[in-house]
């Protein structure tokens, strides 16, 4: 109506033109049939057997859909039309303009929220991935312990082993003691005259050394005493 502030005019106007442009064509596009089907009428299209027939009825049948589509879309004009008048259209534009105005402004909130869940989601991943390193790192432990655990139950047996065979070996030994002292007497009778030996060497050696020292002594004592005699004149050169 006259003197309303609404957008309704523009829309209603340009619902007119799309409803006139569409009659307009509707208009054309059933001329141009019926001027095909007077064609098809006068050259006797339509009278030669069954395939005619069916072109026909599918011709028609084209027809009426098209001409219900065309009924629905200007009853749907019309509803719309009718709808802008009451102001259905101003409050759907009204809440329309509403709806953006409250997503821009909640856009910054939106925003943060999500930086805020993604920041938290990272965190809980993070949080994941340590407790994951410490389970792991834990099982490693817990394993290298067993194996140590186990290494050294390893080492254990074989010193019991070990020593309950010296002990075995030490009764044994006890057992026979005429062998086991009948050997470390010829042991050390062994050992005693090697030492023998070797001290006899050392003294051959040294006397030895001895002798060579004296006779190079008496050798030097022989040659001072002939470099320092003092020629004399004797009896028979006194006498010439």
């Amino acid at each position: 109506p006259d003197g309303c502030d609404c957008d309704c005019h523009g829309d209603a106007e340009f619902e007119d033109e799309q409803l006139e442009f569409e009659g307009s064509a509707a208009e054309l596009r059933q001329a141009a049939f019926d001027n095909w089907m007077a064609a098809k009428k006068r050259s006797g299209g339509f009278s030669g057997g069954p395939a005619a027939r069916a072109a026909a009825e599918a011709a028609a049948a084209e027809e009426e859909k098209r001409r219900k589509l065309e009924e629905g879309r200007a009853a749907y004009a019309s509803w719309l039309q009718e709808k802008q008048k009451t102001g259905a259209g101003k409050k759907k534009t009204t809440d329309k303009n509403k709806q953006e105005e409250q997503r821009q402004q909640k856009m910054p909130a939106d925003s943060e929220a999500a930086i805020a869940n993604w920041r938290q989601r990272k965190d809980a991943e993070l949080a994941e991935r340590q407790r994951a390193e410490r389970q792991r790192r834990a099982e490693e432990r817990r394993a290298k312990e067993a194996k140590d655990e186990e290494r050294r139950a390893t080492a254990a047996s074989a010193a019991a082993a070990w020593a309950k065979r010296k002990e075995t070996s030490a009764k044994e030994r006890r057992s026979a003691p005429s062998t086991s002292t009948t050997d470390d007497q010829q042991r050390q009778e062994e050992e005693k005259r090697a030492k023998s030996d070797m001290a006899f060497q050392k003294w051959k050696i040294k006397k030895s050394q001895q002798k060579q020292q004296l006779a190079a002594g008496e050798e030097d004592d022989e040659s001072k005493k002939k470099k320092t005699a003092v020629w004399r004149p004797n009896a028979t050169s006194r006498r010439k």
